[in-house]
């Protein structure tokens, strides 16, 4: 096993010690404590988890691949274009969303005000922006979603062929977030069951 594949898996299966007192960043309706406590972007748009751009920063395609399986309980896989537009549109908020294309591939999708701090998310090897690859349409093609400091942000649906990158960036990758539904749906019937005994016992 790649040495780097090994120690991105090691360290964040560990992960890092959760602090009380740790502030939250939020764009749209992503959300992600901003001192390292957590590995995720929670999405309550979507349903979805995203892992910190930082996580995999510097991996190529195929060595995140191998990383994900280890990484926060697993279940990870990397976004397609599908999955990016929908990060893209959580982070912005449909309502804000206005891309324009600047050529046939790229569009310029507005921003976020002055609200973004480069590595809001979890910082990757760019200085003064944020990237993440995404799987574009074409096959073995990469796509690119660039968040500049300040809040610039541009969705490039093809920036080539996956074997061309230079690893600057890490890949966009997602899961359906893990909710207790079943949990909270068992404390919800438990209520409902003693409030069932209660109305009875005053029946009787």
């Amino acid at each position: 096993m790649d040495l780097r594949i090994f120690s991105a898996a090691v360290a964040f299966s560990i992960g890092f010690s959760c602090s009380a007192s740790a502030a939250t960043v939020s764009h749209g309706a992503l959300s992600s404590p901003d001192d390292g406590s957590s590995l995720v972007i929670s999405d309550s748009q979507n349903g979805y988890e995203w892992l910190r751009f930082d996580v995999t920063a510097g991996l190529d395609r195929s060595q995140t691949v191998a990383a994900l399986g280890a990484i926060e309980g697993g279940g990870w896989s990397i976004a397609s274009e599908a999955e990016a537009y929908q990060f893209l549109e959580a982070i912005l908020s449909p309502s804000l969303i206005s891309c324009t294309d600047t050529h046939y591939f790229v569009q310029d999708c507005g921003g976020l005000g002055a609200t973004w701090d480069d590595g809001d998310f979890g910082a990757n090897l760019g200085s003064g922006f944020d990237s993440v690859y995404f799987d574009a349409v074409i096959e073995d093609y990469a796509g690119l979603i660039q968040i500049s400091d300040g809040g610039s942000v541009k969705f490039d649906r093809s920036i080539g062929p996956v074997s061309n990158l230079n690893n600057d960036a890490a890949w966009l990758a997602y899961r359906v977030s893990d909710v207790p539904l079943p949990a909270a749906a068992w404390l919800f019937g438990s209520a409902l069951l003693g409030l069932g005994v209660v109305k009875r016992r005053k029946l009787a």
